[in-house]
């Protein structure tokens, strides 16, 4: 796996989401506003920012009672098939996917329970994801900004994130969507929280949560670049009740 994986965009935008936690089923509206956005505006490259991969069935945590959850070969399915569609809409996008900790279920728990296997195509979630290039960062513009799945954590992870990285940063991880911009000598920047592409009210997470409603916010973000500099960033809002989402001053349907 690539560690770090590095564009220059002059002109063009780069959409960005993460946290789909991907289960068989219909797509999330989540899920379907960023197909449409990406169909939209063609961008130069599309970033899958972790947790594509939910892996419930090798969490770390206990089963709750006798819990109903997908094959990994189910999950491996829904997930190639939202990814793959992804790419199909965008073909002369670049496909990025900075590894999450869910993604990492899959084979850490290989690795570790048959080591032996080490080599064996299939052993790897990127072998079932051929159009995306596993990292653990993507860095745009020479460090203009960069893109990782998770670095702080609470409620003040964006404005952490660039003030303590000295560049604009884009996270997932804390499923908000926020942005928070910091201005110093060297100029502004942005930390960008690219929010959650899954239903908060989805089968992985009503166990999880004991039926609560996390403070999860459904959409995902898009980075403008104009002669080599980031303009303000943009977020993707999505309504999944109202099935809508809010993009440059439009709210349309799903």
């Amino acid at each position: 796996m690539t560690v770090e994986i590095a564009h220059n965009i002059d002109c063009g935008t780069v959409v960005i989401g993460s946290d789909a936690h991907v289960w068989p089923g219909p797509w999330t509206c989540g899920m379907l506003a960023f197909l449409y956005v990406v169909a939209e505006l063609q961008p130069a490259g599309v970033i899958l920012n972790g947790d594509v991969f939910d892996g419930a069935s090798i969490s770390r945590f206990p089963s709750i009672g006798w819990e109903n959850k997908p094959t990994i070969a189910q999950e491996l399915e829904a997930c190639k098939e939202f990814v793959n569609d992804i790419a199909e809409v965008s073909p002369d996008a670049w496909h990025d996917w900075p590894l999450g900790n869910h993604d990492l279920r899959y084979e850490t728990r290989l690795a570790n329970e048959i080591p032996e296997y080490a080599g064996i195509f299939g052993m790897h979630l990127k072998d079932h994801m051929a159009a995306w290039s596993p990292c653990w960062s993507v860095d745009l513009n020479h460090g203009q900004a960069w893109v990782k799945h998770r670095k702080s954590g609470g409620v003040h992870a964006a404005y952490n994130n660039t003030l303590r990285t000295g560049v604009t940063m884009v996270t997932g991880h804390t499923h908000q969507l926020s942005v928070s911009r910091w201005d110093d000598r060297r100029g502004t920047r942005w930390g960008i929280e690219d929010g959650f592409l899954a239903d908060p009210a989805g089968p992985q997470f009503v166990h999880y949560t004991e039926n609560d409603r996390g403070n999860w916010h459904v959409g995902f973000a898009v980075l403008t670049f104009v002669g080599g500099r980031l303009l303000p960033p943009e977020l993707v809002y999505v309504d999944p009740e109202a099935r809508t989402y809010d993009f440059r001053g439009e709210r349309r349907s799903l």
